[in-house]
């Protein structure tokens, strides 16, 4: 069996850093510092003429954390974010969220380079020292450098590393390393390493939840998202490695890897790890074997079709734990705009071998931005002495997330059919305060707010403002009295949409605008009874804005959202019989029905996702009764019962051709209605009305009104 042994000027700088610790150490946890180089007054730490070290606080005590170097110039010295170094037996270290920055204009050069660190060894790893380690959620972020000197010698990257010269329990995890546009010779999340390798149960490594992150790189030798060379037992799961851009690795790259001395142990190097490959621009990814990933995840531009390999392994890519356990293709998704077609083929591996094809009989599933679900099967190829691992697109459907933006536009709708039913009772409360106003004119402010949730499973909560303000007049013609009026109409709202999808809930919310107007009519039948006759009616017009975000969409560059500017245009017709009883109390019983048409509309989801938002109808049927009667001269109490259906309130969209989930929303709904009015306040010719309705079914909630009638 093979265990890695540090390199010798690894070996060298660990000796030169444990003298120069003894001289700087405090007695006490290390101080987080921030520094960065070029700078004054800057932390190298030196051992004889050999300058080797750009740190922060060495600590032979409890903890190096909070520490951050930034690296804007060549820079030819080892660097660590945070670094604990002990040689005494039982000593117990932590090295915890540290950083290092290298940055420039140009590409620079530097050594070594660990977000944190963690030694137990003497001043010349001659002996086995016990002790315990945690180097945890470190990182290290690098761009546009060269990690190795001016003779073209490579160095290594760790986000965290732990060397143990004896037995003892350590633990690697959560550390991160970006880079980009860089040269390196290795990489690792998580490393950890122990120089006796005889068997003890005390040495226990995890090196978990590391994250990697590699664009536009040449690395010349290995990557690891985690490592553990140890005696005993070691877990290297749950690690990410995201390639992206035009990358190469010279050899290995793996998931987790574990290197153990007693075979029987329970290490674990393959559970949790994933592997993403991003692929834009047409460019492409090379490594020369890969193994330990559990999950791979793609995210293609459509130049991988036509049989370009989105990642090519020059030797054997191992699509399992090597035993009995596959890997995962979890998902192949398209770079937002692309719409590939039905039978396209992607070829998403090619190696010399490929091992491990338990995962073939399973189909996958991918996107294309945040609005097309795609779905694949899965085959291998052999072509020119290499195989290849194919996907074939066998349906391409709208994602069932888009269905939560057509739950905005049918929050919409609602939002404009709510105007029509503000406007009947509107006209409801003028009826039963001083009549419609006489003589003419008369000028009328009403208002409303109220919060409604509508639908069942998936749902939206709209809350609503709305006034009107316009001028009515009553006609005394044969037969009865006719009342007309014109009006001006604002609304303001807002919306949260929640789609229920399979056990995943997508939130969108947005604001509601809309202005308007239109005009009314009312007219009361003359009756030698007790009882009349009347009907009413309105149309109406006006222009709907809104708005919609949300942070749930999968495959979203940002905060998926858009804007939309509908006209809309309704009206009602309603007919009632009002009966007066010798008491001078009054029952109504009336019917209407209630007509909202919205505009179609297009926008685009996160950027470049279009959607396509057909007309919308609303058609409402309601019947009721209601009990009126005078408490006194000057005001008067109304309470009623209802029950309305909506026989329309669908919602329809599609994008790229493919359609939405519809949003229905019909069904019925019971309506409570309670109302106060005052009429000839203070001698005047003004009435006020108060009003409040409760609805229960298709739709549930409450809203309130006022209305205010003037006559001149």
């Amino acid at each position: 069996m093979r265990f890695r042994l540090p390199p010798s000027r690894l070996c060298l700088a660990l000796a030169a850093t444990f003298l120069l610790a003894w001289a700087l150490s405090a007695p006490s946890g290390a101080m987080a510092e921030e520094v960065v180089w070029p700078g004054p007054d800057m932390p190298i730490r030196d051992y004889g003429s050999y300058k080797h070290f750009l740190g922060t606080v060495l600590s032979p005590f409890n903890s190096t954390s909070n520490n951050k170097i930034t690296v804007l110039d060549d820079l030819p010295y080892l660097t660590l974010g945070g670094l604990f170094l002990s040689d005494e037996g039982g000593s117990t270290g932590q090295v915890i969220n540290n950083s290092v920055i290298i940055k420039g204009s140009k590409r620079l050069n530097a050594y070594l380079v660990y977000g944190g660190g963690g030694w137990i060894r003497d001043e010349s790893d001659s002996q086995a020292i016990d002790g315990d380690l945690t180097v945890n959620n470190n990182s290290v972020i690098v761009s546009n450098a060269i990690i190795g000197n001016n003779n073209g010698q490579l160095f290594e990257i760790y986000g965290g590393q732990a060397y143990i010269s004896g037995n003892g329990k350590a633990q690697t995890n959560n550390n991160i390393v970006i880079v980009d546009n860089i040269e390196t010779k290795q990489l690792f999340g998580g490393y950890i390493q122990y120089k006796k390798m005889s068997i003890d149960d005390r040495s226990v490594a995890y090196a978990k939840n590391n994250e990697v992150y590699i664009s536009d790189s040449v690395i010349e030798d290995s990557v690891y998202g985690g490592y553990i060379s140890c005696p005993y037992v070691g877990f290297a799961t749950d690690n990410t490695v995201t390639l992206k851009g035009q990358v190469l690795i010279g050899s290995e790259l793996f998931g987790g890897r574990v290197l153990v001395a007693v075979e029987e142990a329970e290490s674990d190097g393959f559970s949790g790890n994933i592997l993403n490959i991003v692929t834009p621009k047409g460019t492409g990814i090379e490594v020369g074997y890969v193994k330990n990933f559990e999950h791979y995840r793609f995210l293609l531009d459509s130049y991988a079709s036509g049989g370009l390999p989105a990642l090519q392994v020059r030797e054997t890519a191992l699509l399992g734990d090597g035993l009995s356990r596959s890997a995962v293709i979890d998902s192949v998704d398209y770079l937002p705009g692309q719409v590939p077609q039905l039978g396209q083929q992607v070829v998403l591996i090619e190696a010399n071998k490929i091992e491990g094809d338990y995962f073939l009989q399973r189909g996958v599933s991918g996107a294309s931005g945040v609005n097309l679900l795609l779905d694949y099967g899965l085959g291998l190829e052999n072509v020119g002495g290499r195989q290849r691992l194919l996907a074939t697109l066998n349906g391409v459907n709208a994602h069932p997330q888009m269905e939560s933006p057509s739950q905005g536009r049918s929050a919409g709708l609602s939002f404009v059919t709510q105007g029509t039913e503000f406007l009947i009772n509107h006209n409801m409360n003028a009826s039963m305060g001083s009549g419609f106003t006489d003589p003419c004119p008369g000028a009328f402010f009403s208002t409303s707010a109220g919060r409604s949730r509508y639908g069942s499973g998936s749902i939206y909560d709209l809350n609503s403002y709305m006034g009107l303000v316009g001028l009515d007049c009553t006609t005394y013609l044969e037969g009865g009295a006719l009342t007309m009026g014109g009006f001006l109409e604002l609304g303001l709202g807002d919306y949260e949409a929640k789609a229920n999808l399979g056990g995943r809930l997508v939130r969108g919310e947005g604001d509601l605008r809309r202005i308007g107007g239109g005009i009314m009519a009312h007219f009361e039948f003359d009756s030698p009874r007790s009882d009349r006759y009347y009907v009413d009616s309105s149309l109406r017009v006006g222009q709907l804005r809104q708005d919609y975000s949300s942070d749930d969409f999968q495959n979203s560059q940002d905060r998926a959202k858009f804007n939309t500017t509908s006209l809309y245009f309704g009206g009602h017709v309603g007919l009632g019989r009002n009966f007066i009883l010798p008491s001078g109390n009054q029952v109504d019983l009336y019917g209407r029905y209630a007509f909202t048409y919205l505009q179609g509309d297009s926008a685009l989801v996160d950027g470049s996702a279009p959607v396509e938002f057909k007309a919308a109808k609303s058609h409402v049927g309601r019947v009721g009764a209601s009990y009126s009667g005078n408490v006194s001269p000057r005001w008067r109490l109304r309470a009623g019962l209802g029950y309305e259906q909506e026989f329309g309130g669908r919602t329809k969209a599609s994008t790229s051709g493919r359609r939405i989930n519809d949003v229905d929303v019909s069904g019925g709904t019971a309506v409570g209605e309670f109302g106060v009015a005052f009429k000839n306040i203070g001698g005047k010719p003004v009435s006020l009305g108060l009003s409040v309705e409760g609805y229960a079914g298709r739709r549930k909630g409450l809203a309130g009104g006022l209305n205010l009638t003037i006559a001149f």
